[in-house]
């Protein structure tokens, strides 16, 4: 029951970032714009990766040793592609930059991994989890 919840509050992340998405140069130009998109890439990533861990855990499988390696836990084990793992924990690393090296994240990069790269890579990782049941 708690894997179904986590899908369905990652869901609602997606759509209210979907909702408030400015164009480039509205990003570009406000640091309110910028801050939001970061706390959201940061808030979907860490959702996806709580199931991602969840789910292992439902499938009894071993802990990962940390945060990044349960989408490739899950990838071993037949759970996830190697396409979305790889796209996960590409989204994980991404995250990870935004959170710890503030200052130095190229506008254009983070853009394109919010409006792009994590919409197609949630929906593919969603669509996996959900074929094994959840």
């Amino acid at each position: 029951m708690y894997l179904h919840e986590k899908l369905k509050e990652l869901k609602k992340f997606i759509k209210e970032y979907e909702r408030i998405t400015p164009s480039f140069d509205a990003y570009v130009s406000s640091l309110t714009e910028k801050a939001a998109g970061e706390r959201y890439f940061e808030k979907i990533v860490e959702c996806a990766t709580d199931i991602a861990i969840l789910v292992a855990k439902e499938h009894k499988l071993e802990r990962p040793e940390d945060d990044a390696a349960a989408f490739e836990t899950l990838c071993q084990h037949e759970l996830l592609t190697r396409e979305t793992a790889e796209a996960m924990k590409n989204a994980k690393s991404m995250r990870n930059f935004i959170v710890h090296r503030y200052g130095q994240v190229s506008d254009e990069k983070v853009y394109k991994a919010l409006t792009k790269q994590l919409p197609r890579d949630i929906a593919k990782f969603i669509e996996e989890v959900e074929e094994l049941g959840a």
